[in-house]
């Protein structure tokens, strides 16, 4: 199967820097409703790339590779992979479960505080 490329400069739409998670869905809008593209990122000359941002493209790839979509990233800076995998790692990890309490009166829940 062919899949056609598509290389999204990064440094020709946001200089050195990409800070917001709109930034990243602006970029990936149009290929929402495609399959069998492959997207090529290149970061040259990115020097910075914020939480938000690392953690919206996470997210576009998981949600985009469902559609048969592939993501490259090329020249990408060690201080922006490091960032893309912090994101990449905090939203693999599983939320621990919560336990609710409900108390019924001052009283009841003064009785809990104290038991710490």
């Amino acid at each position: 199967m062919n899949f056609k490329n598509d290389i999204i400069n990064l440094t020709n739409i946001y200089e050195k820097s990409i800070s917001s998670r709109s930034s990243i869905s602006i970029l990936v809008d149009k290929y929402r409703t495609s399959s069998d593209v492959t997207l090529t990122f290149d970061f040259n000359q990115i020097a910075f790339i914020s939480r938000s941002s690392a953690q919206q493209l996470v997210l576009e790839k998981k949600a985009l590779e469902k559609n048969r979509i592939k993501f490259v990233y090329l020249n990408i800076a060690p201080q922006v992979n490091q960032m893309l995998e912090l994101a990449a790692h905090k939203l693999d990890r599983k939320i621990p479960d919560v336990y609710v309490k409900e108390f019924s009166s001052k009283e009841e829940l003064s009785d809990f505080i104290l038991d710490f």
